[in-house]
């Protein structure tokens, strides 16, 4: 009940072979006795403690996957004296067939971090590296309840809402602003529900907005000016911006050659060199963010917790931060930039 999150009721039916259980429940609970299993054998082992051999696959944007780099370098002590190794493997522009076959030649890793759509091919590979006795562990963007362990990150509904309101109380009562929501691929889950969180919002709060979308071809500085610059032919006036994506400093490119900054409420996500630099020239009004390293740090907590059999909660949701230009933390304690693709 505790690893799947279902009632005793349908575990019972599911157990005894009764009707009313469908595949994908019936699939939940086979994995779970899988990992009861795989626990007990791990209990066992536990008496030869070891190091872990930890990889995170991260498919990202090039300024949110150097984030990624650089907390996990700026961990690796901590993780060392843990006996604990944490390699990343960065997937930037690559296709989803890529990554699952990145994923499933990580096959003699203990267990894995992954950052990446939701997929079928990404899907179907953690399932398989699981189903081998891997601990898998999706970050900031979940993945299916059989294809991981568990999902640690902010709760992505809740983000969206909340840039929902600081959109809303951001013009006088009852306005009608028109505002742009800017998402890459539905393929992101944590795409899905911000979306879900910033139209409820709107919807229920400021039905008075109309609402524009704005789809990337691709999670990077250039698509973004490209769809930005497109959204700014068409709507030069522009009220509002929450983009859920990547490719910030595209954004702030578009708006800046129109003429737009300080003049439409720019909402986006992720605290990175990239980021802070547009905050801090006015571009960005608000960041919706999250502390990196308290992600990793409960996410390798989580894999050993697989691995060493003990109960683990399936959902482990950390503090949303919202950083506005008067509260930047100060420069030193942002992790800069030592990776190249």
């Amino acid at each position: 009940m505790r690893l799947t999150g279902l009632s005793r009721a349908t575990i019972d039916r599911a157990l005894n072979g009764r009707s009313g259980v469908q595949a994908k429940t019936q699939a939940l609970i086979n994995a779970a006795i899988q990992d009861l299993t795989l626990s007990s054998e791990a209990k066992h082992r536990a008496g030869s403690s070891r190091g872990r051999n930890f990889v995170c696959v991260v498919q990202a944007g090039d300024a949110f996957a150097q984030s990624i780099v650089d907390q996990c370098a700026a961990l690796a002590p901590e993780f060392e004296r843990r006996g604990v190794a944490l390699a990343v493997i960065p997937c930037v522009s690559v296709s989803n067939e890529q990554v699952a076959e990145t994923i499933l030649g990580q096959a003699g890793a203990d267990g894995l971090i992954v950052i990446a759509k939701n997929a079928p091919p990404i899907a179907n590979a953690t399932m398989t590296l699981r189903a081998g006795g891997a601990a898998i562990v999706a970050v900031q963007s979940d993945l299916d309840f059989i294809a991981r362990h568990a999902y640690v990150g902010i709760d992505n509904r809740v983000a969206g809402q909340t840039a929902g309101f600081l959109m809303g109380r951001g013009f006088p009562p009852e306005s009608a602003a028109q505002v742009a929501f800017m998402v890459d691929t539905v393929y992101y889950r944590c795409h899905e529900e911000r979306e879900m969180g910033f139209r409820t919002t709107i919807r229920q709060r400021f039905p008075w907005f109309s609402v524009v979308d704005v789809v990337m071809n691709g999670d990077n500085d250039q698509a973004a000016y490209r769809a930005i610059s497109a959204l700014l032919e068409e709507h030069p006036d522009i009220d509002g911006l929450y983009n859920t994506a990547g490719g910030n400093e595209g954004v702030a490119k578009a708006l800046r050659e129109r003429g737009r900054i300080g003049k439409t409420i720019f909402i986006a996500h992720e605290y990175n060199p990239a980021t802070e630099r547009q905050i801090r020239a006015g571009a960005i009004d608000f960041l919706l963010t999250q502390d990196l390293g308290s992600v990793l740090r409960q996410a390798v907590d989580c894999l050993e917790s697989v691995l060493e059999g003990n109960l683990h909660s399936q959902q482990i949701v950390v503090p949303l931060e919202i950083i506005c230009p008067y509260s930047l933390p100060p420069r030193d304690t942002l992790v800069m930039s030592r990776f190249v693709a």
